[in-house]
């Protein structure tokens, strides 16, 4: 593995340009559907919302790390 990739706890090899894309494409997903994370709505699924989080915090995480390291 070069510097230019972080580890991330779901053992997987990410450059910082792939975890700043992820962030992106899950955003504009999540903004353009809505419904799966309104608990009023049919699609609400906690199971899935719970995931999203465990991912996005994952994510972030990872972003943290790949900023401190390769700065």
């Amino acid at each position: 593995m070069t510097l230019s990739y972080a580890e991330t706890t779901f053992n997987v090899s990410l450059t910082g340009e792939q975890i700043a894309a992820l962030n992106f494409f899950r955003s504009y997903w999540k903004i353009n559907n809505p419904s799966y994370f309104d608990i009023t709505s049919s699609d609400y699924d906690q199971d899935y919302v719970d995931e999203w989080e465990k991912v996005e915090n994952i994510l972030k995480n990872t972003s943290k790390i790949y900023e401190r390291n390769f700065k």
